[in-house]
């Protein structure tokens, strides 16, 4: 862009920033505003520009500290910022919804188990997982998917059976949805109680691990706890980043888990609200990842006991991607 043009958007974004209730901090937060907003509508034309202005914000701020007629504008940077994220949400295409608003589960959307597992040997094993996958622990009814877990022997080291989605291929079946960055979100309410062991995550359409990124992981022993993972290297060195959010009691009601995965930074939420970032470009996937939604037994914080209500039921309202951060 030449500087004729950054200074001609520079002098309409200061007078969009001078006039009066249009733009304040914090007062963008969705694409209602335009309607209420009169100087949005004047700048969205410019949007596209204004992403080209954007890697120039910090020359410009500090040639605007100089021309005094231009503070102005120095003072409307961060809002300017604002307007351009706005606009690139205003495009995001969702690619993958779920509503589960019918009687059984969608085949063309899910399989029922990783891609390795067959007939009915369908775990995760050597992950301190104690349950067995089956088809018949997953019920769609009254507008949600149930993954159902059930005190049910299977062998001695299996005493449960549950339920698990998936997007990747599995028993002679293909590879249903994969993707590689964009928004995807889950809402849900978990089962109480000592072992359960829910998720919601990425690993790669490819069949190698890591890399992995968990955008909920939860144990029932700690019921307001959401651990946010992001795994790297090789399967002789994994590499991860971990962390915490502690928030409301995820068994009492349904709650919303999205994550942001972007070339250079995830960013994890809860309930709409940022809640961990992770920004080491060097260690964020960048190859087609598929979708898990499961509830496991068990877990690096103890197994169920005698207080563990069974059968034990995670109930999924949605699970929706974006190609990008939609909201």
């Amino acid at each position: 862009m030449n500087a004729r043009r950054v200074w001609a958007l520079l002098a309409l974004l200061a007078l969009t920033a001078c006039g009066g209730s249009g733009v304040s901090g914090g007062s963008v937060s969705g694409s209602g505003n335009t309607n209420a907003v009169p100087q949005l509508q004047s700048v969205a034309p410019v949007v596209p520009q204004l992403q080209s202005v954007a890697p120039v914000v910090p020359q410009l701020e500090g040639v605007t500290r100089s021309v005094p007629q231009l503070e102005g504008v120095t003072r409307s940077v961060p809002q300017l910022q604002s307007v351009a994220r706005l606009a690139r949400h205003r495009t995001a295409t969702m690619i993958f919804d779920d509503e589960f608003s019918g009687t059984q589960l969608d085949p063309t959307k899910w399989n029922t188990c990783y891609w390795w597992a067959y007939d009915n040997t369908c775990t995760n094993g050597g992950s301190l997982e104690q349950e067995y996958y089956t088809p018949n622990n997953i019920s769609v009814h009254d507008g949600y998917l149930d993954l159902v877990a059930e005190k049910q022997y299977v062998d001695p080291t299996h005493f449960y059976t549950s339920g698990m989605v998936s997007t990747n291929d599995c028993c002679g079946q293909p590879i249903t949805f994969q993707f590689q960055y964009g928004y995807m979100e889950m809402s849900a309410k978990l089962p109480p109680g000592k072992g359960m062991w829910p998720a919601f995550w990425l690993v790669p359409a490819n069949h190698t691990w890591p890399p992995e990124i968990d955008a909920m992981e939860w144990q029932g022993q700690k019921p307001r706890t959401n651990f946010l993972t992001i795994h790297w290297g090789t399967s002789q060195d994994p590499q991860a980043s971990g962390g915490t959010f502690v928030g409301p009691n995820m068994s009492k009601a349904f709650h919303t888990y999205g994550l942001d995965w972007e070339p250079e930074a995830v960013t994890w939420y809860e309930d709409g609200k940022v809640i961990r970032t992770y920004s080491d470009a060097t260690n964020i996937p960048n190859l087609p990842m598929i979708v898990i939604v499961n509830l496991a037994i068990g877990g690096w914080l103890g197994y169920p006991n005698k207080h563990t209500v069974f059968p034990a039921h995670m109930l999924v309202d949605y699970v929706r991607v974006w190609d990008s951060y939609p909201y």
